[in-house]
């Protein structure tokens, strides 16, 4: 359980930020990079009637280079949806909402060079093996609803083979 609080008017304010709007992402745990679409869906719950305006849904990469002190680390958004619901949730539903996301990878000059050269595919994956480069991808879906500061959120990894 969540709480929040607030001093109003020398009042302390107690608001349970767990009983309104929750999502979920149904998505495949691994999807091929080539499709250039991930298709899902969001679910959405509530303890109480909510109305939910729009969701963002978001492919990020997080792009790891370089060994202990060198180590970098990028993120970089592959892909984004915004669904506008404008559906009212009430208390105890299950709303579910089909989404396709599509993206499109961002390749690096090696990583092209090592797609369309198959001598020196091999010695290119082993050097970004040597140089600790991989990616890692989520998806994050956050709902926006009217009356609340706080925007459910949801981050869910995935594979892209």
């Amino acid at each position: 359980m969540l709480i929040y609080v607030n001093i109003i008017e020398n009042e302390l304010v107690f608001v349970d930020l767990s009983e309104d709007v929750k999502i979920d992402l149904q998505i495949p745990e691994k999807s091929k990079k080539d499709l250039g679409v991930i298709n899902g869906k969001v679910l959405i719950t509530s303890f109480r009637d909510s109305r939910v305006e729009h969701i963002e849904i978001k492919l990020i990469e997080k792009y790891h280079r370089g060994r202990k002190d060198s180590k970098l680390v990028d993120e970089y958004t592959l892909g984004e949806i915004l669904l506008e619901t404008g559906i009212d949730v009430r208390k105890q539903d299950l709303i579910e909402i089909p989404f396709e996301l599509p993206f499109t990878l961002y390749k690096s000059d090696m990583d092209k060079m090592e797609d369309n050269n198959m001598v020196l595919g091999g010695f290119i994956k082993l050097a970004k093996k040597l140089k600790g480069v991989k990616s890692e991808y989520r998806i994050e879906a956050t709902a926006h609803v009217s009356g609340t500061k706080l925007a459910p959120l949801c981050i869910k990894s995935i594979t892209l083979l």
